[in-house]
């Protein structure tokens, strides 16, 4: 395809390849508005692509999607769009799991350092963590935003115990 996998549009050219089908006859069921898009000028057309796709649903062509969010190191997003087959979804599973496992996607470190420098996030932990269970910036983060100012008061009533 034209766009890069994180694209949230389609060219016309895309929608071609897709559907496996000629160019006159995509800008033809653009032109009768049969597929979703958006002229942003007389000589170009975009077609978004959740839009596309869930125009392929309700057309009952049949496709899934499989899709894995980015790791919090490695920027990148994994998105395979298959045939609503129960072994084409399995296929889908095991390559996302098998590339999951290839960049240590689960690895809790790459869960650290993101909003709280990873030695300050140890720190918490140890001040806190008899009392919460803190793993993650994340997970302090939550906690954070649950307690408050109250969270505060245990901080400084904690550094005062040390």
């Amino acid at each position: 395809m034209e766009n890069n996998d994180d694209s949230l549009v389609l060219s016309p050219n895309d929608v071609r390849r897709l559907l496996k089908c000629s160019r006159s006859v995509v800008y033809s069921a653009l032109a009768q508005g049969r597929i979703p898009s958006i002229r942003i000028s007389p000589r170009k057309i975009i077609i978004p692509k959740h839009r596309f796709f869930e125009w392929l649903g309700e057309e009952d062509i049949g496709f899934a999607r499989v899709f894995c969010r980015s790791s919090n190191v490695f920027f990148a997003s994994l998105e395979i769009w298959v045939r609503r087959d129960f072994v084409q979804l399995l296929k889908a599973h095991a390559i996302i799991a098998q590339a999951k496992g290839e960049v240590d996607y689960d690895n809790p470190l790459y869960s650290t350092g993101i909003l709280f420098p990873r030695e300050n996030l140890e720190k918490f932990k140890v001040l806190l963590g008899k009392k919460y269970e803190i793993t993650t910036d994340k997970d302090l983060a939550d906690l954070a935003a649950e307690k408050g100012n109250t969270l505060l008061a245990e901080l400084v009533e904690a550094v005062k115990g040390d």
